[in-house]
């Protein structure tokens, strides 16, 4: 049996369990999968939670809102991400070390592709640039983007992460809050990478007249996946990818990670769907 677990703050409604533990199921394995919800114990610091999951003896856990930018400064040991992306979600332990890796980032390329076949991100609004935006960017960087519009209610993050972009040769450029309509109707794609639209953060992070004429949108977010963002898009004709598939992937590539097993991804999250369309 190998325990894992989910640090993040108001889970209870994730799947995420269900879907390593379908993962163990397919493998042989026993998994133990525990929502270790910030909402419990609000005054435990991201530290003190993840060296309780060591001493408990879990081989890793994953690491989602609002702690994704506290993940980085506890790894010891980089991954199979790129250097610069300096953002991570999965984190493996192994005889006292902490290696960091980035699913978000490896999980959206590969849902894109399933999703959107051999089209091209082209021009994209990206909205947020905390950890997810951060590993989106970076995945759509090397999906070959023409550029990447870069937005954030707040400028100087925004212009931190374009800095970082640029220095590893992807095109990306700041958007002000005068200009985002104006980009919103140009581009080919449109991401949310806000938590606005979850159950907690509910509305929209763009106005909807903004969204015209895009080719395709992705929203990170997945509960609910039939956000006012994705619906917004999907009337405009756009192709979309919710976060449903980001959840799907990314969860194939960390269970890969914790277990150090090679999964047909496809077999992998078509046995999830089939357990889970069962169960309902």
């Amino acid at each position: 049996m190998i325990q894992l677990g989910l640090i993040g703050k108001g889970i209870q409604r994730t799947q995420v369990h269900q879907l390593h533990q379908a993962l163990g199921e397919l493998c042989g394995i026993t998994v133990n999968y525990q929502l270790l919800d910030a909402d419990q114990e609000p005054h435990l610091s991201l530290e003190q939670r993840v060296q309780r999951a060591i001493s408990e003896g879990y081989r890793g856990v994953n690491v989602t809102h609002p702690f994704k930018a506290e993940v980085s400064a506890m790894v010891k040991q980089h991954g199979a991400v790129p250097e610069t992306l300096g953002s991570y979600n999965t984190l493996i332990f192994t005889d006292g070390n902490i290696r960091g890796e980035n699913t978000d980032y490896s999980g959206f390329k590969a849902g894109f592709q399933r999703t959107f076949d051999t089209l091209k991100p082209g021009a994209v609004l990206l909205l947020g640039s905390g950890g997810v935006g951060r590993s989106i960017a970076f995945a759509l960087g090397e999906l070959s983007a023409r550029q990447i519009f870069l937005y954030d209610t707040r400028p100087e993050a925004a212009h931190v992460l374009a800095g970082v972009l640029q220095a590893a040769g992807y095109p990306c450029v700041t958007v002000t809050e005068d200009t985002l309509t104006e980009v919103a109707a140009q581009v080919d794609g449109i991401v949310n990478a806000t938590p606005i639209g979850m159950y907690q953060y509910p509305g929209i992070p763009l106005a909807k007249t903004a969204i015209q004429a895009p080719r395709w949108g992705f929203d990170a977010i997945y509960t609910p996946m039939n956000t006012e963002f994705m619906i917004a898009m999907d009337a405009c004709g756009a192709q979309t990818m919710s976060g449903y598939e980001l959840f799907l992937n990314q969860g194939v590539d960390a269970f890969e990670h914790f277990t150090g097993i090679s999964l047909n991804r496809d077999a992998a999250i078509q046995f999830y769907l089939q357990k889970r369309s069962m169960s309902c």
